[in-house]
C-alpha cells in the first residue's frame, strides 16, 4: 500500500495477464501485462496486489508511506481490482498510521477493534490470487448457489486442492470457511431490512432452514442473528477502526544489533535502557544504543514509531540518549517513509545527522586510548598540547559552565556553523564579556578556538565509531575530506587514517 500525505507520487506498475487456462499453448515466456502510471496526490492512496511489477518515485517534498498491508487491514476504499485507488478521509490516518507501525512488527500490541460492544459482520476479504478473486467473485454474485469447491475450481482453470491452497495462503481460510462467512455477513445486512425474517435471509444464502442459519451465526461468529442486527449498521463507506481501550503498548525486551532511533509518536513512553530509564515525551526522539538490553512501554493508547537504525562501534553509551528538540511530524513522516520504503529503503541525511550527533555524545574506553594518542602526538608543541587536553580532551568540564552548557547543546544540534563571538552570545544568552569570560576559566582565548576543538573531538568518536572520513568531514560542515583532513593532522599530528590505525 502506497499512501500520500502531501505532494505526489509517481507509480508505474505492470499487472499479469492473469493465470493461464490449460488448453491456451505456451510460449515459454512470462506475461508482460499492461502498463499502467498512477499519479497519486495527497489524500490518496493505492494498493496493489502481490505479484504486480512496480516502481516508485517521489517528487521533491513528498511525505508517502509505504508498507505491506494485510488482507485483514480495514481499508477506507474497497480492494477490488489487482491495483485499486482511494481516498483517504482524515479520520483513517491514524488508522492507517497504526497499520503501518503494525507492518514493522516493533510494538508488542494486540489489534485493533472497532468499539461497538457488538461486533460488526463484514464480508471477508477478497483473495489476491487472480483466479482465487475470480472464485470469489461468483461466490459474492450468487451466495445461495449450491456449487461445491470442485465445480468453482473447475471454472477458473485450477484443481480443488489448488484452490484450496491458494485461498488458505491470501485469507487465511479455506473454500469452505470463506464461503460461510460471506453468508452470515449478507445474511445480517438483509436482516436489518424492514420486513425480513431469518426463513428468507436463510433462503438467500443457500441454507434450508432459520435454524441453519443460527447454527451458522453460532459456529463462525460467536453471536446471534438477532444480536447481529442490533450493532450499528455499516455507514456509506468503510468506517476507520478504532480501539475497544486505552491498551498499553511495549516492545519485547530485546538487545538491538543496530542503534535504533524510536519516536514517540502517541503519548508518552517510557524507555529503558540496560539500569537506565527516562521518560520521553510525545513527539521527542531517542537513541537505543545497540548491545544493550532495552525495553520500551507507551502510555495507555500511546504508539511509537522507529524512525531509522545505524550500525555503528560505540564504547560507554548504556542508556537512552535523547535527541535534542522537538522535530515537525511532517518531517518525521516523510524520512520513516523513505527509511522504511518496502520497495527501495533510502538513507536519510537526517537520521545521519542524529546519529552522528548520537556518537559524539559521550567517549568510552577505547576513545580515551585514541585521545592519549592524539595528545602524544601533539607533545612536539607545548601549549597547543595543554588547550588541547584542556578543551578538546574532555568536554565534561565545560559543562559546569551554564554558559557554555548551552553552547554545548546547540552546537551538537549543528556543528556545521561558523558563528562570531556575538552570535554565540546571542545563543547563550550572555554578553561577549561575558562569554570570552567563561572561555578563559578553560584556558580558551578564542570562541572559534573552541568550536574547533569541539570538532575534534567529535571527530575522533565519530572515526572511532566506524563513521567513514567522508562522512566525518560532511557532518562537522568541512568542504571535503582534504581540507577536513588538514585540519585533523595540524591538531593531533596524524591524518585521520593514520589516527585511526595508531588508536
Amino acid at each position: 500500500m502506497w499512501w500520500v500525505l502531501s505532494g505526489t507520487l509517481h507509480i508505474s506498475c505492470r499487472v499479469s495477464d492473469g493465470p493461464g487456462r490449460p488448453d491456451q499453448p505456451s510460449s515459454g515466456q512470462p506475461s508482460s501485462g499492461q502498463l499502467r502510471t498512477i499519479q497519486l496526490g495527497a489524500g490518496r492512496a493505492t494498493v496493489l496486489d502481490k505479484g504486480v511489477r512496480v516502481s516508485v518515485r517521489r517528487q521533491q517534498g513528498t511525505v508517502a508511506l509505504g508498507y505491506r498491508s494485510r488482507t485483514e487491514d480495514l481499508l477506507p476504499f474497497d480492494r477490488e481490482a489487482p491495483v485499486s485507488t482511494g481516498t483517504v478521509p482524515a479520520d483513517w490516518e491514524d488508522a492507517l498510521i497504526g497499520q503501518f507501525a503494525e507492518s514493522l512488527s516493533y510494538l508488542r500490541a494486540g489489534r485493533t477493534l472497532r468499539p461497538a460492544a457488538v461486533p460488526v459482520l463484514h464480508r471477508p476479504p477478497l483473495p489476491l490470487d487472480p483466479a482465487a478473486r475470480a472464485a470469489a467473485r461468483i461466490m459474492v454474485e450468487d451466495p445461495a448457489a449450491p456449487a461445491g469447491v470442485a465445480e468453482l475450481a473447475s471454472a477458473v482453470f485450477l484443481s480443488p486442492s489448488t484452490l484450496n491452497r491458494r485461498f488458505r495462503e491470501d485469507t487465511s481460510l479455506t473454500v469452505g470457511a470463506w464461503r460461510s462467512r460471506l453468508r452470515i455477513s449478507v445474511a445480517a445486512e438483509y436482516l436489518r431490512e424492514p420486513g425480513s425474517t431469518l426463513e428468507s435471509a436463510a433462503h438467500q444464502v443457500g441454507l434450508s432452514s432459520a435454524s441453519s442459519l443460527c447454527r451458522l451465526f453460532r459456529t463462525v461468529a460467536g453471536t446471534t442473528p438477532a444480536r447481529s442486527c442490533r450493532a450499528d449498521p455499516p455507514e456509506d463507506g468503510p468506517r476507520p477502526p478504532g480501539e475497544t481501550r486505552a491498551t498499553v503498548r511495549s516492545t519485547w525486551p530485546r538487545t538491538n544489533r543496530l542503534h535504533v532511533l524510536v519516536w514517540a509518536f502517541r503519548g508518552n513512553c517510557r524507555a529503558t535502557v540496560g539500569e537506565t530509564a527516562v521518560d520521553v515525551e510525545e513527539g521527542r526522539l531517542v537513541w537505543l544504543p545497540a548491545g544493550v538490553p532495552n525495553h520500551l512501554t507507551t502510555d495507555p493508547g500511546g504508539m511509537v514509531l522507529p524512525v531509522g537504525a545505524r550500525a555503528g562501534r560505540v564504547h560507554g553509551i548504556r542508556r537512552p540518549v535523547p535527541v535534542p528538540g522537538r522535530p515537525d511530524r511532517d518531517r518525521l513522516l516523510d524520512v520513516i517513509g523513505r527509511e522504511y520504503d518496502p520497495l527501495a529503503a533510502e538513507r536519510t541525511d537526517t537520521v545521519d545527522g542524529w546519529f552522528y550527533a548520537f556518537l559524539s555524545e559521550e567517549p568510552g574506553p577505547s576513545e580515551q586510548g585514541g585521545e592519549q594518542g592524539g595528545e602524544q602526538g601533539r607533545q612536539q608543541s607545548g601549549e597547543q598540547g595543554r588547550e588541547g587536553s584542556a578543551a578538546g580532551g574532555d568536554d565534561s568540564g565545560l559543562r559546569e559552565s551554564r554558559v557554555l552548557e548551552r553552547l554545548l547543546d546547540d552546537f551538537r544540534r549543528d556543528p556545521t556553523r561558523n558563528l562570531t563571538a556575538q552570535e554565540w552570545a546571542e545563543i547563550a544568552g550572555c554578553s561577549v564579556a561575558e562569554l570570552r569570560e567563561a572561555l578563559d576559566v578553560f584556558g580558551i582565548p578564542r570562541v572559534r578556538r573552541w568550536a574547533g576543538h569541539l570538532r575534534m573531538v567529535a571527530a575522533r568518536r565519530l572515526l572511532l565509531s566506524g563513521v567513514p572520513v567522508a562522512a566525518v568531514a560532511h557532518h562537522l560542515g568541512y568542504s571535503g575530506s582534504a581540507s577536513f583532513s588538514h585540519v585533523f593532522r595540524r591538531a593531533h599530528g596524524v591524518g585521520p587514517r593514520d589516527f585511526l590505525g595508531y588508536a
